[in-house]
């Protein structure tokens, strides 16, 4: 044990807390909470022969630690769930992949509601609003969406911005606008933007969409069935009509939700499978006694992991972000920290909540049901990545035989630029490993060193000298070299690789991919090489070419965005550079100062009351021009 080990364990507090164990890098390795950080931490680093071997090994690792005192053990709980989701440390039992799960919002602060949708990840989330999910089938979410905007009509969320113009471009902060927007006129929108449309009423829409979204369908039909009799009978055969088409969409719903439990209860049906180093979670939501979905999750690290650990981690990671559980969750096993988990909960949502793990009857039924399904979907997912693995294999080999290599490359590296007209230029490095994304190790480069007119092979040399140049500089992000380097390009791109390489003193096999006609250029060779079509090897490098162009744009239309965006705010008289910078720095960003009041707009220091009120009127009118356009 090191002397910065030793000195921290003799300082820690007994206060509850959350601990980050670090290694020789920094780099975080295992997040964990304790009622008394003293007593938790130091156990790690006392008689380590009767601790599990995945313990041993991340003690083994330890270099430093980092404590973070809370003031309840409630706290701690929810700090650990963010920490972890944030540094995804190699020893926690990590929910995979769950930054690209979506939720659907509702914003519950404005005048008019909106839907949209978002994804959690680990940054913070508008407490204002009110979230549902997360959506492990993406599909199945944007069907719920597609149906609330057909039956309920609540508006989405804005997402304006000079080159896109999507969903209601009105918020109530600004002007409304003299006609409805597209939405309105196809019918997925009541039109609060140009004042079609009530408070009162449109309140009713989102509290339909609430009540949808909650799952509480009979009381949903109940209402609407009531509102019906009430419209027919004051001869408002026209909304009493449309009532009726909802009323039957909403039943069909119903009828293809399946009946699980005769007491209407609303609950979560936790169960699991786990085999090697993986598991899968699975969560049969039950809503109003049917079963209305099934969401599958896959957990990372759960090699050594107890049940209770396993079911901890995951409860943790599931429920203390965002979501609204049931009053109900059903357990194959009780856990350790049960009551902590009920007690943060409950004050979260504001309503007990309660865990249970049920003997015998059908809530037992209903567990042995979703371990089947949690089996079954791992089963078919290690099929589905063996297959994969298979294939790729495959593809590499016949990659290595078609192009002279004496073995099948385990890491393929290609690279692509992405400009118009010189402007917002980018570059990419997309990695695949053993013949697939490896997602992590992409990385991308903001070209800025060239001069003169666009030229992309000048581009493509600054990308390649950087990155290669780092990793001979035994960068860590750039230690690893490729076994095979791929530009996206011809001859002429690939002749610009093989300088950047003869610079700096490195060999290592390199193509370029011409897309015309699907080329392998080859070094030394003067034709290319055209596989079949039905090629494995020809498949794998166009999917990591497309990948390198997808991810080269993405960065591209990033940049071009946020230039466009910022300079609007050079189109208005009387804002020079301090005063944009102020804004930007007061609002974050142009949308914000878009749909900012003309108080708002006041309050930011050095901009004077006549020049706020000008500024509002010319984003408002810029703003409704973008519209009509």
């Amino acid at each position: 044990m090191n002397d910065i080990l030793q000195h921290k364990l003799s300082q820690l507090p007994t206060q509850p807390g959350v601990y980050l164990m670090r290694d020789a890098a920094r780099a975080v390795i295992y997040v964990g909470k304790a009622k008394v950080l003293r007593n938790r931490v130091r156990s790690y680093f006392q008689d380590i022969s009767d601790q599990h071997p995945r313990t041993q090994a991340m003690v083994a690792l330890v270099a430093d630690f980092d404590t973070i005192v809370v003031g309840t053990e409630r706290e701690a709980l929810a700090l650990e769930a963010t920490l972890i989701k944030r540094y995804k440390p190699r020893f926690n039992v990590l929910l995979r992949d769950d930054k690209s799960y979506p939720y659907i919002k509702i914003t519950t602060d404005d005048a008019f509601p909106k839907i949209a949708v978002v994804r959690a990840g680990g940054q913070s989330l508008d407490t204002r609003a009110r979230y549902f999910g997360p959506y492990t089938n993406v599909g199945a979410m944007w069907d719920v969406v597609r149906l609330i905007r057909r039956v309920f009509k609540v508006r989405q969320e804005t997402r304006n911005s000079p080159t896109r113009r999507a969903g209601c471009p009105w918020d109530e902060a600004g002007a409304r606008l003299k006609r409805p927007c597209l939405d309105y006129d196809i019918g997925q929108c009541t039109g609060p933007c140009a004042g079609l449309v009530t408070r009162e009423d449109y309140a009713a829409q989102v509290t339909e969409t609430l009540l949808f979204l909650e799952g509480r369908m009979d009381h949903l039909l109940d209402a609407l069935a009531a509102e019906m009799a009430r419209a027919a009978g004051a001869w408002r055969f026209e909304a009493a009509a449309r009532l009726r088409d909802k009323i039957a969409s909403l039943r069909q719903i119903q009828q293809d939700a399946k009946t699980v439990s005769a007491r209407r209860e609303d609950l979560d049906v936790v169960a699991y499978h786990a085999r090697a180093d993986e598991a899968c979670m699975t969560v049969s939501v039950v809503r109003g006694g049917k079963l209305v979905d099934q969401q599958h999750y896959l957990l990372d690290g759960v090699t050594g992991a107890g049940e209770d650990e396993l079911l901890t981690a995951f409860l943790a990671q599931r429920y203390t972000r965002v979501g609204s559980p049931p009053r109900l969750l059903l357990l194959p096993h009780p856990v350790s920290e049960g009551r902590l988990l009920e007690d943060y909960l409950t004050a979260r949502v504001g309503r007990r909540v309660r865990l249970l793990t049920p003997r015998r009857g059908p809530k037992a039924d209903l567990l042995a049901m979703t371990a089947d399904n949690a089996r079954l979907y791992l089963e078919q997912t290690q099929a589905k990545a063996d297959e994969e693995t298979r294939k790729a294999r495959e593809a590499l080999e016949e990659l290595a035989a078609v192009i002279g290599l004496p073995e099948a490359p385990r890491r393929l590296e290609c690279y692509d630029i992405s400009t118009l007209m010189g402007e917002d230029a980018v570059g990419s490095m997309v990695v695949f490993t053993e013949g697939l994304p490896d997602k992590g190790q992409y990385r991308r480069f903001h070209i800025r060193h060239y001069t003169g007119a666009p030229d992309d092979y000048a581009m493509m040399r600054e990308l390649l000298a950087r990155r290669l140049g780092a990793a001979l500089m035994r960068s860590r992000t750039f230690a690893a070299l490729p076994d095979l380097l791929i530009v996206d390009g011809g001859r002429g791109q690939l002749n610009v690789a093989l300088r950047a390489m003869e610079e700096l003193n490195l060999r290592m096999p390199a193509i370029g991919l011409a897309k015309r006609y699907e080329e392998i250029i080859l070094p030394g060779r003067e034709l290319g090489l055209i596989l079949p079509k039905h090629s494995r090897a020809l498949h794998l490098l166009q999917r990591i070419r497309d990948e390198a162009h997808r991810f080269a744009l993405k960065y591209h239309t990033t940049l071009r965005n946020k230039r466009v965006k910022e300079s609007l705010l050079d189109e208005i008289p009387g804002i020079g550079p301090a005063r944009k910078a102020a804004l930007l720095k007061h609002f974050g960003s142009v949308e914000k100062i878009r749909t900012a009041t003309s108080d708002d707009l006041a309050a930011v220091p050095g901009i004077p009351r006549p020049l706020a009120e000008t500024l509002h009127g010319l984003l408002a009118g810029i703003a409704e021009r973008e519209q009509a356009s």
